[in-house]
């Protein structure tokens, strides 16, 4: 339990076992459960964490209360990480009004079994508890349908659901005392890879919370840091800037090999890359789990994807990536292609039918070579380079 402003407490959780967030992508860094505890005449408790980490929670709630009862819970999001330990808090506190939008008293039923003491709560609805006031923002598909932010009038505290977090366990759950240097890599993987597929809903919603004019001293989301004085202003740009599919000068190089071949001219055109003072990562699809992939790419330029043929078509590794890619990482990117036709071919024009699919514009000349790369084949994946330079200056 830990305090956050006068009468709110953060009671979350960490949890280091979890090996796959959503059973997908690697958490090397492990990941937080965010919930949070309201001391005041009346009491309240936002958010819940998921029921594997829930024994510290519940001990957390009930050092809070001293003895009392629970009036509120407050699920702003019905994602299971976020509510299954909402069973173990109803079954200490029989008697806690559950407050959550229209949209998540099914959920509640169908995911939990629970219909007794649930409440809906709308747009701009008030609740007092004593010294504070609760008011509540519909954020649907941010990122679920029910999803909604609760805000602590008295406190300017914002209570953001699944917007503005990230991955990871660091030393300190509040982000102006974390110094890790992959604070802000987890924060936009986690955007990238969990609500990057709604990044116009998301850059909308964000242009209505803050069109309401609700003055913000501090972001309490439900994963990563909490952000508070000047952190706030930061995350608030990091999403802007998320969101609106902003990029950098850089180029992204994502392959998929089988016997080295396609892997020695991704190692090309990354030393060309170099030679040229361009910034480039590189990256084996088979040594780097996609969500890392992803999040590069969504803040770089330039993205050089090549795949060997696969049985006519792309390889599986690479199949995989384009299907994340496919939910608006490669919006206002240009991106070229590289390949291994190996027998028989198919998987640089799988890669070009995948893009001109999906209306993203591409280099021209792509590159598929046929074996191990010759002088030729280097000359060509050269051209390609500077290709990606000539894109990065425009």
């Amino acid at each position: 339990m830990k305090k956050i402003t006068k009468d709110i407490y953060w009671v979350g959780t960490e949890d280091r076992e979890t090996k796959l967030f959503e059973n997908m992508f690697e958490l090397p860094f492990g990941v937080m459960y965010h919930a949070y505890f309201i001391d005041d005449e009346k009491t309240a408790v936002i958010d819940c964490v998921k029921d594997m980490t829930e024994d510290a929670f519940l001990s957390a709630v009930q050092a809070g209360l001293k003895g009392r009862d629970l009036d509120y819970i407050v699920l702003n999001h019905m994602e299971p990480d976020h509510s299954s330990a909402v069973l173990g808090l109803v079954e200490r506190y029989p008697n806690a009004r559950i407050l959550c939008s229209a949209k998540a008293v099914a959920m509640l039923k169908n995911f939990y079994g629970i219909e007794k003491n649930v409440e809906v709560v709308k747009e701009g609805d008030t609740l007092s508890l004593g010294n504070n006031t609760l008011t509540w923002v519909m954020v649907p598909m941010v990122h679920w349908p029910e999803s909604m932010m609760t805000y602590a009038v008295e406190q300017k505290v914002l209570f953001s659901t699944d917007a503005f977090g990230g991955f990871g366990i660091f030393e300190s759950i509040f982000a102006d005392e974390v110094t890790n240097e992959y604070r802000q890599s987890e924060t936009v993987r986690y955007y990238a890879n969990i609500v990057g597929k709604v990044s116009a809903i998301i850059d909308k919603t964000l242009a209505r919370v803050l069109g309401l004019n609700l003055p913000i001293d501090v972001i309490c989301p439900s994963h990563g840091l909490i952000w508070r004085g000047e952190g706030v202003a930061t995350i608030l740009n990091e999403y802007i800037d998320l969101s609106r599919h902003r990029t950098r000068p850089k180029v992204t190089i994502a392959y998929s090999t089988m016997y080295g071949n396609n892997e020695e001219s991704a190692k090309f055109l990354y030393e060309t890359l170099r030679k040229e003072n361009v910034e480039v990562t590189l990256y084996n699809l088979s040594e780097t789990e996609k969500s890392f992939v992803v999040a590069d790419i969504w803040q770089s330029q330039v993205v050089l994807l090549g795949a060997p043929a696969y049985y006519g078509g792309i390889h599986p590794k690479m199949r995989e990536l384009l299907m994340k890619l496919e939910e608006g990482a490669l919006i206002n990117h240009t991106v070229g292609v590289f390949g291994n036709a190996a027998w028989s071919g198919g998987g640089v024009r799988g890669i070009e039918s995948f893009l001109k699919e999906n209306k993203i514009e591409m280099l021209p000349d792509s590159v598929e070579v046929m074996g191990w790369p010759t002088k030729e084949d280097q000359a060509a994946l050269a051209k390609l380079a500077q290709s990606a330079v000539k894109a990065l200056k425009q």
